[in-house]
């Protein structure tokens, strides 16, 4: 009998809960994560979730924390990124069904497919894949799998701040300046933006974050200054006023509110480009294009709040589409799921995901599918 392996790249909340249920439905499973477990959550853990406890976790996954006696709070709470990491995410990591299967501190340089065995049927038909490791010393080596879901997301990939997403004159060699991830601005990073000036580059849901926090600074460190400056309106500029996520909701419409009536401590620039970025002394002189105006500024810090996208230089060998939430007929056997599979849409949800997870092992095992998720019903769904 074919014993299918599966190959699981990323341990973030996707791959984790499609290692549990690849385990599950008794395949070899491998995840190979190039950091550690939710590493990118811990990048944002200071923020909270938009969406509540029940919305991220599965049947699976608490099945697994109640048989290692774990329990989680209240399930409509929205939990905050490091306590879900902590809470969640490391201990199915560290759970009898996962153990074993888990490669952490693990690149996966590069992904191709083997010629197609002789007289060979079903996932065999197609040949299995074969992938280049890296460990942390460079040492390189290569294993078999015979399904790849693609669990890496974007978080880690940052777009550039020029025009059309391309990098800005000096942004290349500036990037070690900029911040492209969301700062702590009121924790670890609140020196470098307490009583100084940031350029915000953006409109989505990251720009916003970095704005309320910095209005929160702004009270206590009055001389904190902001200029905003966007490409087109985003998504926090989108009210959508039956939002079920209040999180999410409160973000946009302070957003609203700070450009429509932009306080003294706030300068809104509306549209702009930025054409060009240098140092000057320990500040960043920019250059932005605004309707067609040049406008030139300095400021201490800028934060590039101008999105991600997917990472698909693994995938180079193969025949993968940037954004496929769905198998690629063009690669059966290689699935992209959660974020990546949304590529620059910032929209994806946990939930989203899930389903994602679903689907993909429903096409995998075929008729020998079972429906994982439907063991027991999920504490205080909605």
């Amino acid at each position: 009998m074919f014993h299918i392996r599966v190959a699981i790249l990323g341990g973030g909340p996707m791959g984790l809960e499609a290692a549990l249920y690849a385990r599950a439905l008794g395949y070899t499973v491998t995840l190979y994560e190039r950091g550690e477990i939710g590493t990118n959550i811990h990048e944002w853990g200071f923020l909270p979730f938009f969406t509540p406890w029940h919305a991220n976790v599965t049947r699976l996954g608490l099945d697994a924390l109640e048989r290692m006696g774990r329990a989680l709070p209240t399930m409509d709470a929205c939990p905050p990124a490091d306590e879900f990491r902590e809470r969640y995410l490391n201990v199915l990591a560290g759970s009898p069904q996962l153990a074993g299967c888990i490669r952490q501190h693990c690149r996966v340089a590069s992904i191709k497919h083997l010629p197609v065995r002789g007289g060979a049927t079903g996932l065999q038909k197609r040949g299995p894949f074969e992938l280049l490791l890296v460990d942390p010393f460079g040492h390189e080596s290569r294993e078999q799998a015979d399904v790849i879901l693609d669990c890496t997301g974007t978080y880690g990939n940052h777009r550039w701040a020029g025009r059309g997403g391309l990098p800005a004159i000096g942004e290349r060699d500036l990037a070690s300046r900029i911040f492209y991830k969301v700062p702590d601005v009121l924790g670890k990073d609140r020196e470098r933006f307490a009583d100084r000036h940031t350029l915000i580059l953006g409109c989505g849901y990251s720009a916003a974050t970095v704005l309320f926090q910095l209005e929160r600074l702004n009270r206590m460190f009055p001389e904190t200054k902001v200029s905003w400056a966007i490409r087109r309106p985003g998504q926090a500029m989108q009210a959508l006023n039956d939002d079920p996520l209040p999180g999410r909701r409160r973000l946009v419409q302070a957003s609203l509110r700070l450009s429509r009536e932009p306080p003294a401590w706030m300068q809104f620039l509306g549209n702009c480009v930025m054409e060009q970025v240098a140092s000057e002394s320990r500040r960043l002189a920019i250059t932005l294009n605004c309707d067609g105006v040049a406008l030139a500024m300095v400021v201490d810090e800028l934060a590039a709040m101008v999105g991600y996208l997917p990472d698909d230089a693994i995938t180079q060998a193969l025949h993968v589409p940037s954004v496929s939430p769905r198998q690629s007929d063009a690669e059966p056997g290689y699935f992209v799921l959660g974020a990546k599979s949304y590529g620059t849409n910032s929209n994806f949800t946990l939930a989203i995901g899930h389903r994602q997870i679903l689907d993909a092992f429903a096409k995998i095992a075929g008729p020998a599918f079972r429906d994982c998720y439907q063991l027991k019903p999920l504490v205080q769904s909605v």
